[in-house]
């Protein structure tokens, strides 16, 4: 096996992630070891699947003590919350677009980001705020009220990596690169036993500056709609309010109009720096409904929170 991973080690080492990766299916498929779920992590490209790489190689040897490090780093919690509002935004400028060369563009385009991305903020907390009062003076869980009106149990078993949107590969035995998961695209995906696609139990229909609170449960799965259109900027945003959701965007996923994760067309953000939180701006690259889709885990994503959209 050893001998099996030198390539990889060598194209994490010259910075070929996507060599690695594709290196690394079928070594995922067949029986792997500690040291392949540490490399696995290493190519990732998302610290929510790195970390989950990282437990599967403690999982099968503890003593691991790279693997160990490393996890002990990215779960190491940020010393902050929330910034300032003004360190996170400049100015607008006033030059029409269509007389910028191409880095002001870019710079223009990171400042309508860093807009969206506080417009969102500034709606989530406020409603969240509202939420938490409302929440204080029932004096009782929202999550068992709920249960006890709806009754029943979880729709799906909370075991094994969530898939949001369709499969890219569902005959594949190996883990497949591409496949829409809490990874997002291009990332390494999770074998068929081990994953399990997103199947909502219900749908609501997002409207803009219109934030919406709920409660999710472990097992459940929440989906809101909208309509965008090709070459809008989009914004959607989710912030909980309960203290163990900390892992929030492993179990969160635009879906586009063709039906699949459209992680590669958004730029991935958080409103808090305590992984409670997970925003997208995404450029649609197709007319339609798109969908945000959330999934409930013990620990991760369970709770109250609150959900809203923009155009930028």
């Amino acid at each position: 096996m050893s001998d099996s991973l030198q390539p990889v080690r060598e194209a994490i080492k010259a910075g070929d992630k996507r060599r690695a990766r594709e290196l690394l299916r079928p070594l995922l498929a067949d029986d792997p070891t500690a040291d392949t779920w540490f490399l696995a992590a290493q190519a990732s490209p998302t610290r929510e699947q790195a970390i989950r790489f990282l437990n599967r190689a403690l999982a099968l040897d503890p003593t691991h003590e790279r693997a160990g490090r490393a996890l002990s780093r990215l779960s190491a919690p940020a010393d902050d919350a929330l910034p300032p509002l003004e360190s996170l935004v400049q100015p607008p400028i006033s030059i029409p677009e269509t007389a910028l060369p191409p880095l002001k563009k870019a710079r223009a385009q990171r400042r309508r980001s860093s807009w969206a991305l506080v417009g969102l903020a500034g709606s989530l907390l406020l409603s969240l705020s509202l939420t938490y009062a409302a929440l204080t003076a029932l004096g009782s869980p929202i999550a068992a009220q709920v249960r006890a009106i709806l009754g029943g149990g979880p729709s799906q078993s909370s075991e094994g990596t969530p898939v949001f949107g369709q499969p890219r590969q569902p005959d594949s035995g190996a883990p497949v690169i591409g496949q829409p998961s809490g990874g997002g695209d291009g990332s390494i995906g999770s074998s068929p036993s081990s994953s399990f696609v997103v199947r909502p139990n219900k749908s609501v229909e997002l409207k803009r500056q219109q934030p919406v609170s709920d409660v999710l449960d472990a097992g459940f799965a929440h989906e809101y709609t909208f309509e965008a259109a090709r070459g809008e900027e989009i914004a959607v945003g989710v912030q909980f309010l309960s203290p163990t959701a900390k892992k929030v965007g492993m179990n969160v996923a635009v879906i586009g109009p063709d039906g699949y994760n459209a992680e590669s067309r958004c730029q991935r953000d958080q409103i808090l720096t305590d992984g409670s939180s997970v925003a997208f701006i995404c450029t649609v690259h197709q007319s339609g409904i798109w969908k945000l889709q959330l999934f409930g885990r013990d620990g991760e994503s369970t709770g109250v929170y609150v959900v809203t959209y923009e155009r930028m």
